[in-house]
């Protein structure tokens, strides 16, 4: 067998900093990934208020952003926003809130907008007399 260093420099001996190169590639090695596990169904992995692959996808569709941008705005790569909207790992509670905040935040401002414009009125109103 030959060994390999750290370094990538092939010994015909052992030595003492030195680790055995295997016959096989990394790819043939590899752990099987979470999509090898018997698939769950959407009420499993989604116990509770937990959003769905759908909703996610649909709040990005609402927003009209990227998923890109989407990960920005949540602080996650674009890659776990891919996994949430395909549904192979389900959103988390934490995610779920923010999106939620954020879908409050924008009710709360157009009442605050349509409070303001209603209070523009009256004032105008009141000016007048």
């Amino acid at each position: 067998m030959k060994y390999q260093l750290g370094l990538g420099k092939q010994l015909g001996s052992k030595q003492n900093d030195a680790f055995p190169v295997s016959k096989h590639s990394k790819r043939e090695r590899a752990v099987p990934r979470a999509s090898a596990q018997p698939s769950l169904t959407s009420k499993e992995r989604h116990r509770g208020n937990s959003m769905t692959k759908a909703e996610i996808k649909a709040e990005r569709a609402r927003l009209g952003i990227s998923q890109s941008l989407m990960a920005q705005r949540l602080g996650v790569s674009p890659r776990t926003i891919s996994y949430y909207e395909k549904g192979e790992v389900p959103v988390p509670k934490t995610i779920e809130l923010l999106i939620q905040s954020r879908k409050d935040l924008e009710r709360l401002t157009k009442e605050l907008q349509l409070a303001d414009n209603h209070i523009s009125r009256i004032e105008a109103i009141n000016a007048s007399i």
